[in-house]
């Protein structure tokens, strides 16, 4: 019968799969999450990269090193494409970080800092590149999925060399720890010529997945892997690669299939649950991401009601800071004008009395009452007297000036009173009327 597209691919399991299996894969989904196209070919990369067949082999093997337990290498591809919660992910982070950072050495970096801060931290300190220094280092949490596996084959090998007491404790837990972490090939082909030697070998590891590794050695036997790809992954793929490989007419292709019989017990150990589970894991992961979008708009929820509570309070102090300003212009503008207020009144003051003292200095006094103007220059008080008692002597007799009483002198008092010509207060000394006895002098 021909079989279209849309059938249930536990219909097209060949005959090493038992039938009770296939009876039961029939009643799980015709694939999980990650078979789709869309996480499908964003894995594609990562899975060909022989680092992270390796990293897996060591999380599952060794991941006690880092505090991690009940690794699942399904559900960490699922948080590494973004469609799950990184659980697992943060888990790796943790356990790395803490492994390596010394509380002396590293007394400067706090285990609470986030994980591109350690990945920084790290690179600077103790990866000998002087440019380092200078360079921008990209945050581990917005590198390309490849670069991050990269980093953390890195991260892994130096826990490896952190502590060989713990390395040590670790292995000894293994009963047949030489094969049970090494990784042995269930087949080989050695494809040696007089050009190139080179060895095919072909792996099963503790994820359930088949690869191939081509080997090229050196003139000095090093070996260099040229080619490393994932064949399978998953019951079905599993099939499709064991019924190929037999039908092949390379007897070596044969004899792989042979092999690979072997571990299609373990194979359905390891996917048969996860398939079961399938629709239970979708919905868990629907769960997760429904809480984390509630936490994340509670999280916003909080951070916007923070930020409108600090915008109210920046406000609130700029209209503080604008009124305080304002009261200081307001204050520096009284101050001004009182500071000017004093000044013109001190001006006028100062003008007031510099020209009362030179109205002073310079008043010429009247003679027989008539009112003489205001000299330009200030004349000396003695030659102003004596100038106004000879006035007066030029114009009488000797005999009249003996015969002539004080009372009678031309030089009247009364005639010159302070209130007619606004004299301040400070009124020159006059001297007094010449006596008899200096007119004869005279």
């Amino acid at each position: 019968m021909h079989k279209t597209p849309t059938e249930h691919p536990a219909t097209l399991l060949s005959n090493l799969i038992p039938e009770k299996v296939q009876i039961s894969l029939l009643k799980t989904p015709k694939r999980q999450l990650l078979e789709t196209s869309v996480y499908a070919t964003r894995l594609l990369s990562v899975r060909q990269s022989y680092k992270f067949a390796l990293l897996t082999q060591w999380l599952n093997l060794l991941g006690h090193l880092i505090k991690l337990d009940d690794f699942d290498v399904e559900n960490w591809e699922e948080e590494l494409v973004g469609a799950a919660q990184p659980n697992i992910q943060l888990k790796i982070e943790g356990g790395i970080q803490k492994a390596l950072l010394d509380s002396k050495k590293d007394a400067a970096f706090t285990s609470n800092d986030s994980f591109d801060a350690f990945v920084e931290y790290w690179e600077r300190k103790y990866i000998p590149n002087e440019e380092k220094y200078d360079e921008y280092i990209e945050p581990f949490s917005t590198l390309p999925l490849i670069d991050k596996i990269e980093k953390l084959y890195l991260f892994i090998l130096e826990v490896n060399l952190k502590s060989w007491s713990n390395l040590r404790k670790q292995i000894d837990k293994y009963a047949d720890a030489f094969n049970d972490l090494r990784l042995n090939p269930i087949f080989s082909v050695d494809n040696s010529s007089d050009d190139v030697k080179s060895r095919e070998d072909w792996f099963v590891l503790q994820d359930a997945r088949v690869y191939h590794r081509v080997l090229e050695f050196n003139q000095f036997n090093e070996a260099t892997i040229a080619n490393w790809e994932c064949l399978s992954i998953g019951i079905y793929e599993f099939d499709r690669l064991y019924t190929d490989l037999s039908n092949s007419k390379n007897k070596n292709y044969q004899k792989l299939a042979q092999k690979l019989s072997l571990f299609v017990d373990f194979i359905i150990d390891h996917d048969l649950p996860k398939r079961k589970q399938s629709a239970q894991r979708k919905r868990e992961i629907e769960l997760q991401n429904l809480l984390a979008n509630r936490k994340r708009s509670s999280r916003l929820e909080i951070k916007e009601k923070r930020k409108n509570e600090e915008e109210a309070k920046r406000r609130e102090e700029e209209e503080q800071e604008r009124l305080q300003q304002r009261e200081r212009r307001r204050a520096k503008r009284v101050a001004e004008m009182e500071l000017e207020v004093r000044s013109s009144r001190e001006e006028r003051e100062r003008k007031r009395l510099k020209r009362e003292e030179g109205q002073v200095d310079g008043q010429e006094l009247p003679v027989n009452g008539q009112e003489l103007p205001i000299p330009q220059q200030v004349q000396d008080k003695e030659s102003l007297v004596e100038e106004k008692v000879q006035l007066p002597v030029q114009e009488l007799p000797v005999q009249e000036q003996v015969q002539l009483p004080v009372q009678e002198l031309p030089v009247q008092e009364q005639e010159l009173p302070v209130q007619q010509h606004q004299l301040p207060v400070q009124t020159p000394a006059v001297p007094p009327p010449p006596t008899q006895t200096q007119f004869q002098n005279f």
